[in-house]
């Protein structure tokens, strides 16, 4: 039935509700008084914030039942199809809205620029990407966002791509490996792959669709080693946060020190090594797509605190957030946002939907 509500919900909003699909929501709606506060809220929110592409109503079940998100997909070619945020609250799951997101007189911009370092055995030098159109063996794309490496050129050297706050790039290492970087992530690698290709994540998060090869591709990180041949996985290694590693296509093998001692992971399969446990390594099945979607210029949040919320929100906008609000701290978040979008677009949806107020002054963001 859960489905059908939400298609029926969809229907209502945008006018095109027929006789069968009124009979299941009226009869939803008669169920359960919170069905009904669920209901006139969404449509409180399509009529404040104006026409939706797409709506996603989230049922109040019993609260000793597991979260989970249900999503009527809306097929649309338009940029604006993925704005959305919830709050879980009080063991009643609120819903889930997918609206236009509106115009803002604020501009976002990075204060710094993705810079790459290559060293040599007597030279190192550092430019910015826009600076690397004009130089040999590394070309910048700038319409795709994309560094190439030009494997003829280059010899013994070490490269380095550093990624500020509210800036993503992706590379094509010389190999034929592409790498998308996330904000805030630092990734070390050779111009040239000799008899192994090894990469260092130092910092952030990278997608990684590693070519084949029979030479195995390994990402190093803090405390984790990550051996492939060829697959798609995505790597999160943020100081202070959970590590994980998830994996797409393919298959990767775990290792620390020992590559014998070794884990290794299937398709839908996460490693999380929780950030106050870090000795601990946890396999488990999940949604791949939530956390790989930055990449798409997608903002996922599924069951997250507000701290984490936010220092995502402060990476990918390159904003400063100083919250006061105590309440934040004990609420959860789920939602979906279009990457591209103001983030005062989620600032008014927070402010509407858990009575929030902020202010905005230049990079620093103050809730209260």
């Amino acid at each position: 039935m859960t489905g059908k509500i939400q298609e029926a919900t969809v229907k209502y909003l945008k006018g095109e509700l027929d006789a069968e699909a009124r009979a299941d929501l009226d009869r939803w709606l008669a169920e359960d008084e919170a069905n009904r506060r669920a209901f006139d809220e969404t449509v409180e929110m399509w009529r404040a914030f104006g026409d939706s592409e797409s709506v996603t109503v989230e049922i109040p079940e019993p609260v000793w039942m597991k979260p989970e998100t249900k999503v009527v997909p809306m097929r649309n070619k338009s940029r604006w199809w993925a704005v959305a945020a919830t709050l879980l609250l009080a063991g009643v799951f609120s819903y889930v809205l997918f609206f236009r997101g509106g115009s803002s007189d604020v501009d976002y911009m990075a204060h710094s620029e993705v810079t790459i370092t290559y060293r040599g055995d007597r030279d190192l030098e550092v430019k910015t990407i826009d600076a690397l159109q004009e130089e040999k063996g590394i070309d910048y794309h700038k319409g795709k966002n994309e560094i190439n490496i030009d494997k003829p050129f280059f010899d013994n050297r070490e490269i380095t791509v550093n990624v500020p706050m509210g800036k993503r790039i992706s590379l094509r290492l010389s190999d034929g490996t592409k790498v998308n970087l996330n904000s805030m992530s630092t990734l070390v690698f050779p111009s040239q792959f000799k008899t192994k290709r090894k990469v260092r994540l130092l910092t952030g998060e990278g997608f990684f669709s590693v070519a084949k090869s029979e030479k195995p591709f390994i990402v190093r990180m803090k405390g984790l080693n990550v051996r492939v041949l060829g697959t798609e996985f995505n790597v999160s290694n943020y100081k202070g946060e959970d590590r994980s590693v998830t994996l797409e296509e393919g298959s990767v093998a775990l290792y620390q020190k020992d590559e014998k001692k070794r884990a290794t992971l299937k398709p839908g399969q996460q490693a999380l090594i929780r950030a106050d446990n870090p000795s601990r390594m946890m396999i488990r099945d999940v949604e791949t797509g939530l956390y790989s979607c930055w990449k798409d210029n997608v903002l996922r949040f599924e069951d997250t605190s507000f701290g984490v919320l936010e220092a995502r929100l402060e990476r990918w906008y390159d904003v400063e957030i100083e919250n006061s609000n105590e309440r934040l701290g004990n609420d959860r978040f789920t939602g979906l946002f279009d990457g591209r979008d103001n983030i005062e677009t989620i600032l008014k949806l927070l402010a509407f939907r858990d009575n929030i107020r902020y202010e905005i002054e230049g990079r620093k963001i103050r809730v209260w």
